[in-house]
């Protein structure tokens, strides 16, 4: 596995990369509340504004969820 281009181990990154997580604020609800838009705290690697998605996957009863950065949500 990589990160960045740089090789990793699987099994140590993922132990040092989760649980650290959080949102700081949530301020935009969409699509029934299936979008949320917030200020996101990632542990070591900061905080910065994100999107999170979630969609039910009704063949399967899952939820898919996506959390993705957001490019100058909260101004310049």
């Amino acid at each position: 596995m990589t990160d960045d281009g740089n090789t990793v181990d699987f099994k140590s990154f993922f132990s040092n990369a989760l649980g650290k997580e959080s949102f700081l604020s949530i301020d935009r609800v969409e699509n029934d509340g299936q979008t949320l838009y917030g200020k996101f705290n990632a542990g070591k690697w900061g905080t910065f504004p994100v999107f999170l998605n979630s969609t039910k996957i009704l063949k399967e009863n899952l939820t898919d969820w996506i959390l993705g950065k957001q490019g100058n949500f909260f101004g310049p």
